[in-house]
């Protein structure tokens, strides 16, 4: 792995500690996480949060938990299956919750639950589909994903084919 010296300021925030610390640039973890370096930047100065996927990246490249990354989160104790399932999650920050059930999700907590829509879009190219996600209903940019990005819902492959198709627009 490519790492250079860092040097600058006192680090602000837990994510560029961690940063620092693992001897990374902002501009080299850019490109580990297919990202701008502004992003990245935007992300170590709590402007937005990062991608659950570019997250679980950056815990496994600082070898850290997300307590770490995120100090706030650490007294967030994982809510049940039972509110990670639709329930009203009031005690954690929004963030904290979208991690905590993804975690859940990964640990099998949640059900599969079958794909049954896609979301058909007219380009000057044709007509090109979009797998939406059952629960929250969020467009997948990839097939086949296991989970959905959004809301961690474990997602069922099985029956893709009979998926109904929906043309936004039309009545």
């Amino acid at each position: 792995m490519k790492k250079k010296k860092v040097s600058g300021a006192h680090p602000k925030s837990p994510l560029q500690q961690a940063r620092i610390k693992a001897g990374l640039t902002q501009e080299y973890l850019a490109e580990i996480l297919d990202c701008g370096t502004r992003s990245v930047q935007g992300y170590e100065a709590g402007r937005c949060d990062p991608p659950l996927a570019k997250l679980r990246k950056m815990m496994s490249l600082y070898e850290c938990e997300f307590a770490d990354l995120y100090p706030d989160s650490a007294d967030a104790k994982p809510p049940s299956s039972e509110l990670a399932n639709g329930g009203n999650l009031k005690r954690t920050s929004v963030f904290a919750q979208q991690f905590w059930c993804v975690s859940l999700c990964s640990a099998g907590y949640r059900q599969k639950m079958p794909i049954t829509e896609i979301m058909v879009f007219h380009t000057h190219f044709g007509e090109t589909g979009f797998y939406v996600c059952p629960r929250c209903k969020l467009t997948l940019d990839r097939d086949f994903v296991s989970f959905c990005d959004r809301c961690g819902q474990h997602l069922d492959w099985k029956d893709y084919r009979k998926a109904k198709l929906i043309y936004p627009g039309r009545k």
